[in-house]
C-alpha cells in the first residue's frame, strides 16, 4: 500500500516528491547529530528542534504534492512548487546551521549575524504563506475537479493552515514562543511547549480553550450572578446561609449549571479555573 502511495505521489509532483525525501535524509542526519553532540540550546538537545522541522517540512511538501495536482494551471503549479521548495531549503539550511553552531535559530538577534539569519528565515516564511494564501484562493477561483466533501476538505484545510501559521508572526513579534515566562522552561517531551506557562505554538491546547471557555461564562452572566460569585471568590468558605434573599435565584442558577460548588458543610466555593480566567484577563476580581 506504501508503495503504490509513494508512486502515485511521485506521478502528481516530482519535485515535492523527491523534496520530501530530502528532508527525510537531514532528518536522519539531525537524529544521529543528536546522538553524538549533546549541546544543549533552550533547556534541550540542539538537534531536537531541526529533527522537528525535517519531518513536518516532508509532511508540508508531500501534502502539497498531492493538493496541487488538482489545480488545472501547470504554471501556477509549477510556480507554488518551487516556491515552496525554496522557501523551505532556506529555512530548514538556516536551522541546521544555526545548530551546528550551537545557538538558537529562532528569536535570535544576541549578533548582527544572527539577526540577519533570523530576518531571512522570517522573510521566507512570510513568502511560503503567501504561497499557501495564493493557493487557498485558487481552491475557491479556480474549477477543480472533485466531490464537494473533498474539495471542503482541501479548502478547509488550506485556511485552517493559513491561519495557524499567523501564530508564527505572534512569536516573532515577541521573540519568544513562551507566555508568562522566559523560554527554555520545562516543557512537554520532544515538542518542548511549556507544561508551567502559555506556550503560542500549542494553539487550542485543552488548557487554554479552557480559559475561553470560562471567560466568556463571566461574560453570560447577570449582574446578580457576578455579585454572587464575587461575594464567594472574596470569602473562600462562605457559608450558603450567608447569601442574601435577594439573590437565592442567582446562587440556585450558578449551582445548577456547576459554577459553584458546596462541601457537606456548605462552604461555597467558586469552580475551578472560571475565577481565575476573569483575573488574567482583567486583573481584578470583578
Amino acid at each position: 500500500m506504501l508503495i503504490s502511495f509513494f508512486s502515485a505521489l511521485r506521478a502528481k509532483n516530482k519535485p515535492l516528491f523527491w523534496f520530501g525525501w530530502i528532508n527525510v535524509l537531514t532528518w536522519i542526519l539531525a537524529a544521529v547529530m543528536y546522538l553524538l553532540d549533546d549541546t544543549v540550546i533552550m533547556g534541550i538537545n540542539a538537534w531536537i528542534k531541526p529533527m522537528k522541522f525535517a519531518i513536518s517540512i516532508t509532511i508540508y511538501s508531500w501534502t502539497f504534492a498531492w493538493l496541487l495536482h488538482y489545480l488545472p494551471d501547470q504554471k501556477r503549479k509549477n510556480f507554488i512548487t518551487w516556491g515552496i521548495i525554496l522557501c523551505m531549503s532556506v529555512e530548514n539550511g538556516l536551522i541546521y546551521m544555526q545548530a551546528f553552531r550551537g545557538v538558537t535559530s529562532h528569536f535570535n538577534v544576541h549578533t548582527a549575524f544572527d539577526g540577519i539569519v533570523f530576518s531571512t528565515m522570517g522573510l521566507f516564511i512570510l513568502i511560503n504563506s503567501i504561497l499557501v494564501l495564493y493557493t487557498f484562493i485558487l481552491f475557491f477561483s479556480k474549477k477543480i475537479a472533485l466531490e464537494p466533501t473533498l474539495l471542503w476538505a482541501w479548502r478547509i484545510g488550506l485556511l485552517l493552515f493559513f491561519l495557524g501559521g499567523i501564530s508564527g508572526g505572534i512569536m516573532s513579534a515577541r521573540l519568544a514562543h513562551s507566555v508568562g515566562i522566559a523560554d527554555g522552561g520545562p516543557g512537554l517531551p520532544l515538542f518542548n511547549w511549556s507544561t508551567v506557562a502559555g506556550d503560542i505554538r500549542s494553539g487550542f491546547s485543552r488548557h487554554r480553550l479552557g480559559r475561553y471557555i470560562d471567560e466568556s461564562i463571566w461574560h453570560m452572566l447577570r449582574t446578580d450572578e457576578r455579585s454572587v460569585l464575587s461575594r464567594i471568590a472574596m470569602n473562600v468558605g462562605l457559608a450558603t446561609s450567608s447569601i442574601e434573599r435577594e439573590f437565592e435565584d442567582a446562587l440556585a442558577n450558578l449551582e445548577h449549571f456547576g459554577l459553584v460548588e458546596g462541601d457537606e458543610q456548605g462552604a461555597l466555593r467558586v469552580r475551578g479555573g472560571l475565577l481565575q480566567a476573569w483575573v488574567e484577563r482583567n486583573g481584578v476580581i470583578p
